[in-house]
């Protein structure tokens, strides 16, 4: 991987961050299971992409969120520079790509997803149609270069759903048999291909961790524990590719937000017309299985293998305090102050696993870190009414 000077990540460091999902700048390396652009007379927008919903998600709790992205499978996003393909009616672009470098856009999140077709052999293993490039080598040439762009930035691997064709008898849509046919698969040896997928990405990686959001997975599990009966298949999917209607890409985009803010999607007054009644009469019980299912969707050791360690609630929190941590880099000792606040203090690695913990009193500690390894850390303090602050800080 490429090492990024010290001084390079020091400029790039905010020294106290109560952190928040204030606004969410999205990068796609995607294809049609995010994107999906059929015939203009379709739909009055672009309800088939996960953007669409994304933003208006965020605009109903007065978030911002803006997006871009480009078509591709894995093989040609990793011929870097990337360039922006994807303009929405109401999204707010994120990035002019014939006018400014992608790091001046300041993109906060990408995400990353393979083709859907490409789970028959080992993620490690090279394309037959492109010698020496596998999805996981693919992949880390993504993460490596968007980690240059910006060190900060947050990075998803988004696990669609699987080809449905092999599935069918030459009809769609798929019968009920089918269909729960397909959704084994989905949860079983094609999440699993996801889940190795990740852990080669991660194992790759040092300073950067990159997350994971299980789409497809949750989508089978909304539709066998919630919406059997009352949805048909060609309500969700269009075609045995399978791409998807609306309600599909709704699905995905609450799956989604739950992902970026660790928060309950807010649905009240958003214009849902053409999302199926089953859906919206079930949105309870659907924001419930996913919240449930992300919170456990962890790696071996118990680190979240979707949320990044200091992802908090958006909603209002008191600003009682601030989080300061001296000096910054440290070499043996850090000082916290957080005014006269009682908590905890947990400082975890880049790879979001805590390597240290310790009671706040009065707002003062001292911390000996000299047997912490030169790197990024993120001091984060809970206080004892569950509110969360973060600051980042460098060991030389």
């Amino acid at each position: 991987m490429k090492v990024v000077a010290l001084f390079s990540l020091l400029s790039c460091l905010s020294l106290s961050v109560h952190v928040t999902a204030q606004e969410t700048r999205l990068f796609v390396f995607g294809h049609s299971l995010i994107d999906h652009r059929p015939p203009l007379e379709a739909t009055p927008s672009d309800e088939t992409t996960v953007p669409h919903w994304l933003y208006l998600l965020y605009a109903n709790v007065n978030l911002d969120f803006a997006a871009g992205g480009q078509y591709g499978f894995l093989p040609q996003h990793a011929d870097l520079p990337p360039f922006s393909q994807w303009g929405y009616d109401i999204v707010p672009g994120v990035w002019e790509s014939d006018v400014e470098s992608f790091a001046e856009a300041n993109i906060s999140h990408s995400m990353i997803t393979a083709a859907n077709f490409a789970q028959w052999q080992g993620p490690d293993e090279e394309y037959p149609t492109d010698p020496g490039i596998s999805p996981v080598s693919a992949t880390i040439d993504i993460v490596d270069w968007l980690s240059e762009q910006n060190p900060d930035m947050r990075i998803y691997i988004y696990e669609n759903w699987p080809d449905m064709a092999p599935y069918l008898s030459g009809d769609f849509p798929p019968s009920e048999e089918q269909l729960s046919n397909y959704y084994a698969y989905t949860e079983g040896d094609f999440h699993n291909w996801w889940l190795a997928y990740q852990d080669l990405v991660v194992e790759s990686f040092e300073n950067t961790n990159p997350k994971m959001i299980p789409v497809g997975p949750l989508i089978s599990r909304i539709y066998e524990e919630i919406l059997t009966g009352e949805i048909n298949p060609g309500d969700l999917y269009e075609d045995d590719a399978p791409h998807g209607k609306p309600n599909i890409y709704f699905l995905s985009a609450l799956i989604c937000y739950r992902a970026f803010t660790n928060e309950d999607p807010v649905v009240d007054g958003l214009d849902l017309n053409l999302i199926h009644p089953s859906i919206q009469n079930n949105m309870d019980d659907i924001i419930k299985l996913i919240k449930e299912e992300l919170a456990v969707f962890n790696f071996e050791n118990d680190v979240s293998r979707v949320y990044y360690d200091d992802v908090v609630s958006i909603q209002d929190v008191p600003s009682q305090y601030e989080l300061d941590v001296f000096p910054n880099p440290a070499l043996t000792e850090v000082h916290v102050s957080a005014g006269k606040a009682n908590g905890m203090l947990f400082i975890y690695n880049t790879l979001g696993q805590p390597v240290d913990q310790s009671p706040l009193i009065n707002g003062k500690k001292s911390i000996d870190v000299s047997t912490l390894a030169s790197g990024i850390y993120r001091l984060q303090l809970r206080d004892y009414e569950g509110n969360i602050w973060t600051a980042k800080w460098v060991k030389q």
